[in-house]
C-alpha cells in the first residue's frame, strides 16, 4: 500500500542521513545531507559551473575603460557591454563579437541596461539618475525619466 511504501522510503532516507549508524539523527548529519544532496543536484544541472577553456579570440576594440557589465539580449540576439566611466552601451554580434552599434547617453555615465523583451525596447540607467528607453531597432530614445535613486541593476520579465 501507499502508507507502507512511504514508511519504507522514510526508513531508507533516515538510514542515508544517519551516517554514524547510532540510530539518532544529529543536526550536523541532517545539514550535511541537505548540502551534499544540493551539490549533487546542482552539478548535474546545465547552469552548473563548467570547465573553462580559453579561446583564441582576442578583443581588438578600443575601450574607454574596463567592461564592468556584460549582457546577452536574447530578444535582439546581441551581446551588450557597459564600460567604466562611459556613457555608451556597446552592442556586439554574438557569433563574432564584432561591435555592431553604440547607444550614447547625452549625460551621465551608464550604470546598467536591460532589454525589454516583448516591447522592442532597451532601458539604460545613468549616473545622473535618468532611466532612458530606446527602440531596439532604430536605437532612438523614445522616453526618459528621472528616478529618486541610482539604478545599478535592471531586470525585465
Amino acid at each position: 500500500s501507499d502508507k507502507t511504501q512511504l514508511v519504507s522510503n522514510l526508513c531508507e532516507l533516515f538510514a542515508q542521513i544517519d551516517v554514524n549508524g547510532d540510530g539518532t539523527m544529529e543536526w550536523d548529519e541532517f545539514t550535511s545531507f541537505i548540502v551534499d544532496t544540493g551539490n549533487v543536484v546542482r552539478e548535474n544541472e546545465p547552469n552548473s559551473i563548467q570547465k573553462y577553456h580559453v579561446g583564441k579570440w582576442q578583443d581588438e576594440q578600443k575601450h574607454v575603460g574596463v567592461i564592468e557589465k556584460a549582457y546577452f539580449f536574447n530578444g535582439i540576439n546581441r551581446v551588450a557591454t557597459c564600460e567604466a566611466n562611459s556613457s555608451t552601451l556597446n552592442l556586439y554580434t554574438p557569433d563574432t563579437l564584432t561591435l555592431e552599434k553604440k547607444i550614447s547617453q547625452a549625460s551621465g555615465k551608464l550604470l546598467c541596461a536591460a532589454h525589454l523583451d516583448g516591447r522592442g525596447q532597451m532601458a539604460l540607467a545613468s549616473s545622473n539618475l535618468s532611466l532612458s528607453i530606446y527602440d531596439d531597432q532604430s536605437l532612438r530614445q523614445v522616453n526618459m525619466f528621472y528616478t529618486e535613486t541610482s539604478q545599478t541593476c535592471l531586470e525585465w520579465s
